[in-house]
């Protein structure tokens, strides 16, 4: 389910909570909707395996302007799109769009087909991808907070005690998110 979906579902009463990235809550949604910050999420550049920039630990933005690009759907997250698209304007390029695609994992199996590389958000600690390999980006300069979004004045105990997992897990690590062994805590 897409974050947009999420917040839809939570407003309707089908979904007691969601996880999404802030940029898809709409300030209109902000009184009937309860936000909790969780984490952040940092853009990447997803490739295959095999390709060209695959053993990189990082890789800047000018290295990526012959590379066909898989890139989110403008439809269906609007404004995570336009964010994207500002901060790759901001870096003094514009990356050279082949495909949008509706979701994440239809993206990531493009990349992994060789197809494209791909601009994906994802929060650590990250979870090994078959025959993908994701990348930062050293001067793409957007990040999007992870929120964990439920009904405005919902009390119920399930989900309170839901909330004070993540709370309690905010105040055992550092500011970073990592625990002061260094260790990156699951998400959840």
């Amino acid at each position: 389910m897409s974050s947009l979906q999420q917040i839809m579902a939570i407003k309707d009463g089908l979904l007691d909570a969601g996880i999404v990235y802030d940029v898809h809550v709409d300030d209109r949604d902000a009184p009937m909707l309860d936000l909790h910050r969780i984490g952040e999420g940092n853009t990447m550049v997803a490739v295959c395996e095999g390709h060209r920039l695959a053993d990189r630990d990082a890789i800047s933005l000018a290295e990526l302007e012959r590379e066909s690009v898989l890139w989110p759907m403008r439809k269906s997250a609007p404004r995570y799109y336009e964010r994207l698209m500002a901060a790759c304007a901001e870096a003094g390029t514009a990356p050279r769009i082949i495909q949008e695609c509706t979701t994440n994992s239809i993206m990531l199996s493009l990349v992994a087909t060789g197809m494209g590389v791909g601009f994906v958000t994802a929060t650590p600690p990250l979870s090994s991808l078959h025959k993908i390999r994701l990348i930062p980006i050293s001067d793409l300069k957007v990040s999007f907070e992870v929120l964990l979004v439920c009904r405005a004045r919902d009390n119920s105990a399930a989900l309170q005690r839901f909330i004070a997992m993540f709370e309690r897990r905010d105040r055992e690590t550092g500011e970073d998110g990592h625990a002061s062994d260094g260790h990156v805590p699951p998400l959840g």
